[in-house]
């Protein structure tokens, strides 16, 4: 770590450098800012690899924000992603394996920030568990690395650290704020600082993990966390 600038974990610093390459690629007017080889999220946000963008939607998400309805039914095009969920239509959706480490994954892509230095996102994400080809063997290894991971950050508050449940399936839920070193939108070189805010949520089921997660600037926080809780209402397990 650096002195004084203490950079996000390695999966949010991971997944905001990952947006900012997809939005700049897809418009030279919106830059964007939720891997790393080993699994981890959020916010949620990594960009799609290069010359994939035309399997997303083209709605582009404004500076500022924007309206949550109308919902739309997400249906992934993979059998390796199997569920089904509502999320906002306005939103972009993109599908992608990982990248040197076993899982994959579903990035929902919501407005930049007023500021433009962060895309406020959804992110699910599926791991075999270690009997079926993965690194952990239980839901509780995912969540102590996950804990870790957010522990590095600087001016860490935890919010929510505890049990939950999914359809009915045990599971752990975790809600943090901290301080986050990010590119500024628009400026090729450079940092920023900022408060981010992310709420994940992990279950177990049939020899896979699944992480839920949500991230967004702090100032956007509750405006679009209504998302990721049609999320996690209309979840679908379809086998």
């Amino acid at each position: 770590m650096m002195k004084g600038t203490r950079l996000v974990p390695i999966v949010l610093l991971a997944g905001l450098i990952g947006v900012w390459i997809m939005m700049r690629n897809r418009s030279s007017h919106e830059p964007s800012s939720q891997p790393q080889p080993e699994p981890s999220l959020p916010s949620q946000v990594r960009s799609t690899p290069p010359g994939s963008a035309p399997d997303l939607p083209r709605q582009e998400p404004r500076v500022g924000g924007q309206a949550l309805e109308p919902f739309t039914l997400f249906q992934a095009r993979k059998v390796s992603l199997p569920f089904t969920f509502e999320y906002p239509a306005a939103w972009v959706a993109a599908e992608e394996d990982g990248r040197g480490a076993a899982y994959q994954q579903v990035l929902i892509l919501g407005p930049r920030n007023t500021s433009d230095t962060y895309t406020a996102g959804l992110t699910i994400r599926v791991m075999p568990t270690q009997a079926a080809g993965g690194k952990y063997a239980a839901l509780e290894d995912l969540v102590q690395w996950r804990r870790a991971q957010h522990a590095r950050a600087q001016a860490l508050t935890s919010l929510r650290d505890g049990p939950t449940q999914v359809l009915g399936l045990p599971g752990a839920e975790l809600e943090f704020q901290f301080q986050a070193t990010v590119p500024p939108g628009g400026a090729p070189h450079g940092a920023t600082q900022m408060t981010l805010k992310t709420h994940t949520v992990l279950v177990a089921h049939d020899e896979r993990l699944y992480e839920f997660a949500f991230s967004a600037d702090a100032a956007d926080y509750d405006r679009y966390h209504p998302a990721f809780d049609r999320l996690l209402h209309t979840l679908h397990l379809t086998r």
